[in-house]
């Protein structure tokens, strides 16, 4: 923060357009690789990886319902971690990697039977 910016006891500090712009440029190219993942996903699950569509939608619901409650935790408990790096730098380094090959998984599409896909999916 600069000798200029320092926000005092009680009030807010003041984001500058750039800074907002940077925080929105950067949250946009993470939603772009990701809607693409969700955008091929379903036909992938139902046109090449052979799932039944009401499976993939059950599936889909599912996972949506366990992300209302998984997201907000992982909120919490981000916002209660204080490191040396900060807050949020550790979990983005440690789960950059992991993320990455989970992404590859997706599409893998290994040989096996159809509750084994569902399962895998």
């Amino acid at each position: 923060m600069s000798a200029n910016r320092k926000a005092t006891a009680g009030t807010a500090e003041k984001l500058t357009f750039s800074e907002k712009l940077g925080y929105g440029m950067g949250d946009a190219a993470s939603n772009f690789f990701f809607q693409a993942f969700n955008v091929f996903l379903l036909y992938y699950y139902t046109d090449v990886f052979g799932l039944a569509p009401a499976a993939v939608g059950t599936m889909f619901l599912v996972t949506k319902m366990v992300d209302a409650f998984s997201d907000p935790a992982m909120g919490l408990l981000a916002d209660r971690t204080n490191t040396r790096w900060g807050k949020f730098r550790p979990y983005l380094l440690t789960m950059a990697v992991p993320y990455g090959l989970l992404g590859y998984a997706m599409f893998l599409g290994p040989d096996l039977s159809p509750t084994g896909k569902l399962v895998y999916a």
